[in-house]
């Protein structure tokens, strides 16, 4: 991969999270997904591990989460793949994962692996990393183990 075509990749993500931060119209977000040959690897295992999948995550996150934003802290290309280190950040006013709102702010770092298909610079297929954990901790779901 050329360092333009790479910088596409990067664009295209930032795009994406730049369309994820804004709350009153995120449906951009998905620009970066082919919605007919993605996979996803990462989310919960009750939802199907398909664009529909993914899209009915995130209706589920930005209603626990209405001020969900996130922040990449890194990305690394490499070949048709890029490598992205996040900070998610919300305040808990919806259910999530059959937890009630609790109103408490969360910060949770994750990684993302994105495998886009070159000649069209939409993603095929997702691997995501959030520290669940952190987060149900956060929200008090489960207790938490430091001091």
């Amino acid at each position: 991969m050329m360092p333009e075509e790479a910088q596409d990749l990067k664009a295209a993500i930032h795009r994406a999270i730049s369309a994820f931060n804004k709350a009153e119209d995120r449906s951009a977000y998905f620009n970066l997904y082919n919605s007919k040959l993605l996979k996803i690897h990462g989310f919960p295992p009750n939802l199907p591990s398909n664009f529909e999948g993914m899209k009915m995550f995130y209706d589920v996150l930005w209603r626990a989460f209405p001020d969900s934003q996130l922040v990449i802290d890194d990305i690394i290309v490499e070949g048709d793949k890029a490598a992205c280190s996040y900070t998610f950040t919300g305040t808990q006013k919806g259910e999530f994962m059959g937890i009630p709102p609790t109103e408490k702010r969360v910060k949770v770092n994750g990684m993302t692996i994105f495998h886009f298909d070159q000649s069209s610079n939409k993603c095929i297929e997702r691997w995501n990393m959030p520290d669940m954990m952190g987060l149900m901790q956060q929200i008090g779901a489960i207790p938490s183990t430091g001091p």
